[in-house]
């Protein structure tokens, strides 16, 4: 099948996040390349859901549609009609003035995908009202139909035979408007393209992403006269393109003791398709409404992510309030039905499927012991030590995927440990070879020292999110247990800043560990809820920790770190959960230190997230903030020898606040070193300062 997700290898840095995230254990694979771990697609097992593309920071995932093809055959005078997603109204305000421009450019007859989901609805129906099928699982969504023909072929069965509602546009199109040549879609999914190899009818998929950025790019100027789709209005099914869409519509029909359940969002429909091949009939929903992408079709993998789903969902509210809002506009949409019986065929909309055969990798009992020793996993405890740095959950997992030849013992940050502990205890029994020895250790601290580097966020995250910023970031040694992690969401940005126990190899570990907890815990769903993220970041801790509650009393046992989780609304407002960290904010006349509670987080102390407390500053353009780990307040030096403290670093703050933040943070590093001296640096050095990117008209979440 075509390849629709694609590798920019030479990006990658072998982060694990494409890893952590793919719902399909085998369609990533991991290899070293001149002394470089990096990630590979296996095309084979990929189901296009776009996870990988997400969550990498690196630019390394990226998708191909037909965009490009599409405008050249265009100028070349092809006879091409299109239909749009719904999406497309949601994604761009002038909608209706890029259809006239499509029409100037060529293109023959347009319809609205809208008017196919109204007959999936009514080809729903009318299956179920006449063939009392088995429990059915909805099929709009490609990565989900990717998922079953390949991974889950056991629920082929179950698939609703119905076509998905751009199919059923595309064949309206062809049987009963007559439309002839190549018909294109302009579609919110990458995946769409693998649906239409499958079933025909569709020659080109063109994301709403890719003609955003196709008229960006050529500055195309739109008319100012827009134009409509050339057919009948439609119903509900412009609702579709939102979670729970068909869902909705059926239950409209059928009523609500009809049982329609639904479930979306990568990081949990593909666990429950899982849980739903276990369950007998009689547990399962006579229909069951699927999508791969948490907020719908509205922000799908080829949307352009720049809307708030707050707008997004304004929009979808109206469909609702157009089609309900009297009893004429109900009759409106029963009078849909009925002429659809008189007109059209149901067997028309209908399809089968065909299993997509997959080479499986079995492992035996045998294999699966050989690479737990292969990463030095010898007992019950080593094995179940679930630190999740590889990108999976679990270490038996990690041992599965290194059997199957899909990641390497290289990948493990436990076996990367025990390299570095025997290449220690070797320097001190063989003096001779202690030259050796070191070069073997350094090497190995340097190649971390690069792996704890690409941890951190890439600086576009801080561009996105603030105006004005600065990072200092200077571990004590070659790796620190210092580390701070950056996301942008559609809501907003989280920005979490960490000082972890120790330094060195030690803190390095837990960065990792850390990290790797943080791009579990935090999602579009939760990312204005600060406290919620730093309870989840202390639990996960203490679990992999292996804290038990009796342990929370022994004085050896401080594994853990200091942190402030901070979220940047788009328009400047700043939540802040903070444990045992300080944020400073400066408005040019005051400075106000928000003191971080008494919380290490990795203790497991905090039951629920009710004990944290949150605290959320008003927008303000005046406002800059400022992070620091303890090396800089902790740092010894003077003539008294005593630590630095806050007062100089407040009142270089003050001074200078109308300067840049890279100018403010250059003061402060060159105090910290006239302070310091000639004592030793005590810790690693991490310090964070930025100005809001104040967005006009944003909603404060």
């Amino acid at each position: 099948m075509r390849k629709v997700i694609h590798n920019a290898l030479e990006k990658c840095v072998g982060c694990n996040h494409c890893v952590r995230v793919c719902p399909v254990d085998e369609a990533n694979i991991v290899r070293e390349v001149d002394g470089q771990i990096i990630v590979e697609i296996d095309n084979e097992k990929c189901i296009v859901c776009s996870a990988c593309q997400s969550a990498c920071h690196h630019g390394s995932r990226y998708y191909e549609d037909d965009t490009k093809r599409f405008f050249e055959d265009l100028k070349r005078g092809e006879n091409i009609s299109i239909f749009t997603a719904p999406a497309m109204k949601v994604n761009f305000s002038e909608w209706r003035c890029i259809l006239t421009w499509l029409r100037d450019l060529g293109v023959n007859k347009i319809y609205d995908v809208s008017l196919g989901a109204d007959i999936c609805t009514w080809a729903h129906i009318r299956h179920i009202e006449k063939n009392d099928p088995p429990p059915l699982i909805s099929q709009p969504c490609p990565g989900i139909v990717g998922y079953i023909l390949k991974h889950r072929t056991e629920l082929v069965e179950n698939l609703s035979p119905i076509h998905s509602p751009m199919m059923c546009t595309a064949i309206y199109m062809r049987k009963y408007e007559n439309v002839t040549g190549k018909i294109a879609a302009i579609s919110p999914c990458a995946a769409k393209t693998l649906e239409f190899e499958i079933f025909g009818n569709v020659d080109y998929n063109v994301t709403i992403k890719h003609l955003y950025d196709y008229i960006e790019r050529n500055n195309i100027i739109l008319p100012k006269t827009g134009s409509d789709f050339d057919h009948f209005n439609t119903g509900l099914g412009g609702l579709y393109s939102a979670p729970g869409g068909l869902k909705e519509n059926i239950e409209y029909y059928l009523g609500k003791t009809f049982r329609v359940d639904k479930s979306e969002g990568w990081t949990i429909v593909y666990k429950t398709l899982d849980e739903y091949a276990k369950k007998s009939f009689d547990k399962l929903p006579a229909v069951y409404d699927v999508l791969n992408c948490a907020e719908g079709c509205n922000a799908g993998t080829g949307c352009r992510h720049d809307i708030d789903i707050f707008s997004i969902n304004t929009q979808i509210h109206e469909i609702r309030k157009t089609n309900l809002s009297s009893e004429s506009k109900r009759k409106h949409l029963s009078g849909i039905f009925t002429e659809y019986d008189k007109r059209l065929q149901i067997n028309d909309f209908m399809t089968t499927y065909k299993i997509i055969p997959i080479k499986q990798i079995p492992v035996t009992p045998e294999q699966f012991e050989a690479a737990f020793i292969s990463i030095g996993k010898y007992d019950e405890e080593s094995r179940h030590h679930d630190c999740g740095a590889c990108g999976k959950d679990r270490c038996d997992e990690m041992a599965v995927q290194i059997a199957k030849g899909v990641n390497i013992p290289e990948n493990c940050a436990g076996y990367v440990k025990m390299q570095l502990v025997q290449a220690a205890k070797e320097s001190e029994l063989a003096k001779d070879k202690l030259d050796e020895a070191h070069q073997i250790v350094l090497s190995s601290i340097n190649y971390a020292s690069k792996i704890q580097g690409n941890l951190l966020p890439d600086e576009k995250v801080f561009d996105k999110a603030f105006s004005d910023y600065s990072v200092i970031w200077k571990p004590r040694d070659i790796v620190g247990g210092d580390v701070y992690w950056a996301k942008n969401f559609e809501a907003g940005t989280v920005l979490c800043v960490c000082d972890c126990t120790g330094h060195g190899t030690p803190g390095a570990l837990l960065t990792m560990l850390v990290v790797s907890s943080l791009e579990s815990a935090i999602w579009p769903s939760n990312c204005f809820d600060t406290a919620n993220i730093l309870w989840q970041l202390d639990s996960r801790l203490a679990s992999a920790l292996h804290v038990k509650s009796e342990d929370v009393t022994n004085t050896d046992l401080n594994d853990g770190c200091d942190l402030a989780v901070l979220f940047i609304a788009k328009d400047g407002s700043v939540t802040i959960s903070s444990g045992n960290m300080n944020v400073f904010v400066c408005d040019g006349k005051t400075i106000t230190r928000h003191k971080g509670q008494k919380i290490f987080v990795g203790e497991g102390k905090v039951k629920n997230k009710n004990q944290i407390k949150t605290i959320k500053i008003p927008s303000n353009p005046d406002n800059k903030y400022y992070i620091a780990s303890d090396g800089l307040y902790d740092q010894v030096g003077g003539e008294d020898g005593i630590p630095y403290g806050y007062k100089e670093f407040e009142s270089i703050i003050l001074q200078n606040h109308n300067e840049t933040q890279r100018v403010i943070s250059d003061k402060i590093w060159q105090a910290f070193e006239n302070y310091r001296g000639d004592n030793a640096r005590r810790d690693d050095f991490e310090f964070i300062t930025f100005k809001p990117e104040i967005k006009e008209g944003e909603i404060n979440v």
